[in-house]
């Protein structure tokens, strides 16, 4: 029997989303040599075999996936629990945060590993932690533990949660929001600290509080106040209040701090979380550490940040949605403001990001000097992660236009569906029209690449239209999130 690792999963899924594969592009995606690539491709095959899928094969220079029933290979390698060690890696850190002891037994059978690969991970570990002031310890008959000063527990808490939220590989509301498939391992750990219902509460309140305050609030500040409630459920709702170093920032934004606090304790959702008491103050704190909008008039270069976003699409040769620039202004601003009075939150350096990604952190730090001046290191890789998903989503919008027929007069199920194609899919544009609405055949031809008809009687179908049209299940539809792959469109 053969057992697939991490990377050729991940290779099967770039199969499954590029219908064209070469060599090179798997050289330069997974950073690899050429020969391991081929040996992949023949472990992959026998997998394939061994499950009566067909397998990878060439024509001319490239690489296909032969099979088209892509639903029957996603079901497949979903079913494999292969995780890799920067997965184990998050768990660990997230166990070790949400609780006060882990044991290495206990996590070697979540993830089927021996007990010296999760010794090598937390040697790993403890490089990590090293320049946050903490290390991991262990004690006779309760496990490993994070050992440090409370205020650098709760400091490196908050950053790293903020750090996996930023990413969006942690986000609980991830495959909702950006389609990202996220580790079922830690969801299930983190639904141990909580539930989805407190989740959604959380949400409410920082959503409740953002909208309250007159200024312009980010996703930075908003994720971090989220962060700081998930980690202070973990910790059975202690109060932390005097961790606070609240010398870290000029006295000139007092009143700026106090505004926010009141707006906080005046929301209609402080009820539902009584539980916080004093450590409302730490959510006022976090607002005004992530954004002091005091001095925004003065260091906001609104015209320099206009010319750095227009610099970046240049470089990447794309143009950015008006919400993309308006998030990488609002954080290239904050970012100006925190180098100008020595404020720093989350001391992530160049050796966190991926090898693939150091191009684009180059060019974010040449085009800021250029044009900016100098910021930290940290939001120079904080951005470049932001510019990465940016970039993700530029890529996924190049995809022919859709044309759908519903069978309802009222288009309920088929604008159900433009929805879902939107927001899930690779696609740029999508119509919808009734089977009992006139419809200029000629027209659709021209317009569009693809033609859906929603469950419709086949007489109801001109058989005649020479054009690709596919027939869909409302029901499989919902019942599976990979449906239309098998009819060309690829998922985000």
């Amino acid at each position: 029997m053969n057992h697939l690792n991490y990377k050729d999963i991940n290779i099967i899924k770039y199969f499954l989303n590029n219908d064209r594969v070469y060599i090179k592009d798997l050289i330069k995606e997974f950073q690899c040599s050429e020969m391991t690539i081929r040996n992949q491709f023949k472990k992959i095959n026998n997998f394939l075999s061994e499950h009566s899928i067909p397998p990878i094969s060439k024509i001319d220079n490239y690489y296909v996936f032969s099979e088209t029933n892509y639903e029957q290979v996603l079901k497949k390698i979903s079913t494999i629990d292969n995780f890799s060690s920067e997965e184990r890696f998050q768990y660990l850190i997230l166990d070790l945060i949400f609780n006060d002891f882990t044991t290495l037994l206990k996590v070697s059978k979540i993830f089927d590993v021996t007990r010296q690969t999760l010794f090598n991970d937390i040697i790993k570990i403890k490089k990590f932690l090293k320049p946050f002031g903490l290390e991991i310890e262990s004690t006779s008959y309760k496990g490993i533990y994070l050992k440090g000063d409370l205020s650098k527990k709760i400091d490196f808490s908050i950053k790293f949660l903020l750090k996996r939220l930023l990413e969006r590989d942690f986000n609980p509301n991830t495959e909702k929001l950006y389609n990202n498939k996220v580790n079922p391992k830690i969801i299930e750990l983190l639904r141990e600290v909580v539930s989805e219902e407190l989740e959604s509460t959380f949400y409410n309140f920082t959503r409740n509080i953002c909208s309250s305050i007159p200024e312009t609030i980010g996703i930075y500040q908003f994720n971090s106040i989220v962060a700081f409630l998930i980690f202070l459920k973990s910790k059975n709702n202690t109060n932390i209040i005097n961790f606070i170093p609240f010398d870290h920032y000029p006295s000139e934004v007092t009143d700026e701090y106090n505004r926010y606090w009141e707006i906080i304790k005046n929301s209609k959702y402080f009820k539902e979380l009584q539980f916080l008491g004093k450590d409302l103050k730490i959510i006022a704190f976090i607002i005004l550490k992530s954004h002091p909008i005091s001095f925004k008039h003065k260091i906001f270069h609104d015209n320099k940040l206009e010319i750095l976003v227009k610099e970046l699409e240049s470089n990447f040769r794309c143009n950015f949605l008006s919400q993309d620039k308006r998030i990488l202004s609002e954080f290239f601003g904050t970012a100006q403001y925190k180098f100008k009075f020595g404020l720093t939150r989350y001391n992530i350096r160049k050796e966190n990001l991926p090898n693939r990604l150091t191009s684009v952190f180059e060019i974010l730090k040449f085009n800021f000097e250029k044009h900016l001046g100098n910021i930290y290191e940290e939001d120079l890789v904080m951005g470049t992660f932001l510019i990465k998903n940016i970039l993700k989503q530029k890529i996924y919008s190049e995809i022919p236009d859709i044309f759908i027929v519903d069978y309802s007069v009222s288009n309920w199920v088929g604008d159900s569906i433009k929805d879902e194609l939107l927001k899930n899919y690779k696609v740029k544009n999508v119509d919808v029209s009734s089977i009992y609405t006139e419809i200029d055949w000629d027209k659709i031809k021209k317009t569009y690449k693809k033609v859906f008809f929603i469950d419709i009687n086949s007489n109801l179908i001109n058989r005649n239209l020479n054009l690709e049209y596919h027939r869909i299940n409302p029901i499989c539809h919902h019942n599976n999130p990979y449906y239309f792959e098998k009819f060309g469109v690829k998922r985000k």
